[in-house]
């Protein structure tokens, strides 16, 4: 068996573990219920959400790296919690205007789309741990990604889990399916790790600071591997409007012919809270 048909393995056997996991957990919860006794929920965590949350904001970004450009973009966030599961979906996109060269030596502005992403990811919590699952899907004509989309499962855990205060960690498999220009679509196993922090300072009248990492890598090739990492600060305004400023940071170690390793991008937003 090669490595990738062991990791697939694996990958499909952690998901089924995960399902029946879940499922005997949400049992036993639910006869613990019955009986009176607590599923490890706190009384916040039972008060939070029937609803979702979330943040549309709209705004101007700067990029560096395999272009200077700037231009708008809007995201979408939204995130619900439903007893013991978190789940947390977002959208980004921008339309973009870089400049360019021609041939001639010239140089003039050009109107593009620069990226598009969405995602999803969904945690069952447990006591001292919760399983995963995650979608994504990305479209970056300046990095040359034609597009990228991955699934993964694993497991994680809080290792800091207080009121203001949250830092994750997750580890699982990833399956991946991409396609870079200039080169033939791609489709592989990868290992994921990843980790994210949110804070609300006492002092900041519900500002809000996070930041977080991703880092998947082939496990049929070490050198074939990405990252992101991203941090940000949100501060609400009147009439449930709120400032966001985010910086974010891309590196693909083997990207696509004639392309840079590394693109950055300084994001600022209104966004209405709902």
């Amino acid at each position: 068996m090669t490595n990738k048909e062991f990791a697939r393995f694996s990958f499909a056997a952690a998901a089924a573990c995960a399902l029946s996991l879940s499922a005997s957990a949400d049992a036993l919860a639910d006869a613990a219920s019955t009986a009176g006794v607590s599923a490890g929920l706190t009384e916040e965590d039972e008060a939070i959400g029937r609803e979702w949350a979330g943040k549309i904001g709209f705004g101007f970004d700067a990029q560096g790296g395999n272009t200077t450009q700037s231009g708008v973009n809007a995201v979408a966030e939204a995130k619900k919690l439903e007893g013991r599961y978190v789940v947390i979906a977002s959208a980004e996109g921008g339309w973009e205007e870089k400049r360019v060269t021609d041939a001639d030596g010239s140089e003039r502005d050009e109107r593009t789309v620069g990226f598009a992403e969405a995602g999803a990811n969904v945690k069952r919590r447990f006591e001292g741990f919760f399983l995963y699952g995650s979608l994504s899907g990305r479209n970056d004509d300046i990095a040359g990604i034609k597009y990228r989309f991955s699934e993964s499962a694993g497991l994680g855990t809080f290792l800091i889990d207080e009121e203001g205060l949250k830092f994750s960690v997750e580890a699982g498999l990833a399956e991946v399916q991409e396609k870079l220009e200039g080169a033939s679509s791609d489709e592989y196993t990868a290992v994921r790790l990843a980790e994210r922090a949110d804070w609300i300072p006492e002092w900041g009248e519900n500002v809000s600071f996070f930041e977080s990492a991703e880092w998947l890598c082939d496990v049929d090739d070490s050198d074939h591997w990405f990252a992101k990492a991203e941090a940000g600060v949100d501060i609400p305004m009147a009439l449930d409007l709120s400032f966001g400023l985010k910086a974010a940071l891309e590196h693909e170690n083997q990207p696509a012919a004639g392309k840079e390793k590394t693109d950055r991008r300084v994001t600022a937003q209104i966004g209405w809270t709902f």
